[in-house]
């Protein structure tokens, strides 16, 4: 097959012409010059891509979490507990209380949790009291109670183990 000149540019390699916009020569397979700009822009930005994705990763796992997002995963960690123990029905919710009320965490029991005699209210507030302290790193470590209507338990004071 013959080119005219103007129709091809000669191959870097060996010397045949290679029509334009072919991305290899026809006689030897070797790239033209675009071609092989083009591959390595392409192995460029594809390796850029990887490091971003794994300075990323690096990040996520090596850094430790703001300690708002930490805080409430310390409340949903209690409350997942609580939910795989017998005293699931005894406790409505949890949050940290309000700064008017104590630096602690407040947990609304239910009216289930009322019902139970004093001895057995000690005994559940100590496993809550317990399990908190060993989450609690961002928290503060008390623990509050509060009856179903939302007033602190008159029993219920800011417990620190």
């Amino acid at each position: 097959m013959v080119f005219a000149p103007d129709m091809a540019r000669a191959c870097v390699e060996c010397g045949t012409a290679v029509p334009w916009g072919a991305p290899q020569c026809v006689s030897c397979g070797a790239y033209t010059l675009w071609r092989s700009r083009l591959a390595t822009l392409g192995i460029t930005i594809g390796g850029g891509t990887v490091l971003v994705v794994v300075a990323s990763l690096l990040r996520v796992y090596l850094v430790a979490p703001p300690d708002r997002v930490q805080a409430g995963a310390e409340v949903q960690e209690f409350l997942q507990r609580v939910a795989d123990s017998e005293d699931r029905s005894l406790i409505a919710g949890a949050g940290r209380c309000k700064a008017s009320v104590a630096e602690a965490l407040c947990v609304q029991t239910t009216p289930e949790f009322t019902s139970l005699d004093a001895e057995q209210r000690a005994d559940a507030r100590t496993r809550w009291a317990e399990a908190w302290h060993s989450i609690a790193v961002t928290n503060p470590r008390a623990l509050v109670l509060v009856d179903p209507t939302g007033q602190v338990a008159a029993d219920s004071s800011p417990r620190r183990h």
